[in-house]
């Protein structure tokens, strides 16, 4: 049963991971279901369901005809800025011109409310003026030799001198506070001292207040859209040390009421089920194995002189006797 409890909580280390790496995720490049000329056009609310944004929690959309209090959207967390900036660009055709393109999207924002459009196009010429300079190699130089959060600390750096402190954040706020929250994850999900003398209680207490104070403006919002199994794939990640100490009977029980807590009652169950079912099949697998090796070992025991053909055709028939119905 060790190996059941290894996978169980190594899953939920992945899970938290992955929930981390957002930042990353959420700002890759997407192919659109229409032209720019088709989605400014358009008066109603675009579905973009396929596009794919995953992360923590699902962000807003600015869309055509997007009521006013976008900027506000974007302080709380619920418009991804750069993401955004990022996908307006995307309903461009691959062929146009990116000077053509970049007046599409600029075309686009000043239709939107006021005082916010015109604060989204600054925001946008700001941002085109950054990835020009980063496209130009401006930081070539002096990432040679810098480990990734060194030359992250540079990118930063560059976005606060071209933006200034606010508008930095508004565009790339929400980005560098889930790359931030990666150190939460590592501190939790590793051996720190401070942690080791904490109940479970505890350590989730100290984790929400540590990921409160990285996220800041956006924690509510990130309360308040964050899917269950995030957060089931959280708790589990925080209480791994409790888990990993239990009987095997009473670690079933604390998960199932786990995911029962976040995931409902149905879902658990299904959860349990699958994984009975699972290590039924992996002792039945393990019985026909350790049957084999024995009729084997028992075999070449008793007829140590015979010829090397027919030693091996009778292990095959061994073989086939223990594994028929596979």
């Amino acid at each position: 049963m060790k190996t059941a409890r290894i996978l169980v909580i190594s899953g939920a280390i992945v899970t938290a991971l992955a929930v981390g790496l957002f930042a990353l995720l959420n700002i890759a490049d997407t192919q659109p279901p229409m032209s720019f000329e088709e989605f400014a056009a358009d008066s109603g609310s675009v579905d973009l369901a396929g596009e794919g944004r995953p992360g923590l929690y699902v962000t807003d959309l600015i869309e055509p005809g997007r009521g006013d209090h976008i900027l506000e959207d974007v302080r709380a967390g619920r418009i991804n800025l750069l993401s955004e900036l990022r996908r307006l660009r995307s309903y461009c055709d691959e062929d146009a011109p990116a000077g053509e393109c970049d007046a599409l999207v600029i075309d686009f924002l000043n239709r939107l409310p006021e005082p916010d459009g015109g604060k989204l196009v600054e925001l946008f010429e700001n941002y085109r003026s950054y990835e020009s300079q980063r496209a130009t190699g401006r930081l070539a130089g002096e990432a040679a030799g810098l480990n990734t959060a060194e030359r992250y600390a540079r990118i930063r750096e560059l976005r606060r001198k071209i933006f200034g402190e606010e508008d930095a954040a508004l565009v790339f706020g929400l980005e560098e506070a889930h790359l931030d929250f990666q150190a939460v994850v590592r501190r939790f999900a590793g051996d720190a001292k401070e942690l080791a003398g904490l109940s479970a209680t505890e350590r989730m207490a100290e984790f929400e207040a540590a990921r409160a104070e990285v996220f800041g403006p956006y924690y509510a919002t990130l309360r308040e859209r964050e899917p269950a199994d995030t957060r089931l794939g959280i708790e589990m990640l925080v209480r791994q040390n409790e888990l990993e100490q239990m009987p095997d009977g009473e670690r079933r029980d604390a998960l199932h009421a786990l995911r029962t807590r976040h995931l409902g009652a149905e879902r658990a169950d299904a959860i349990l089920a699958q994984e009975e079912a699972a290590l039924a099949e992996a002792a039945r697998n393990n019985a026909r194995l350790e049957g084999f090796l024995q009729a084997e070992q028992e075999f070449l025991t008793a007829n140590p002189d015979l010829p090397v053909a027919e030693r091996l055709a009778k292990i095959e028939e061994l073989r086939t006797q223990y594994y028929a119905d596979d």
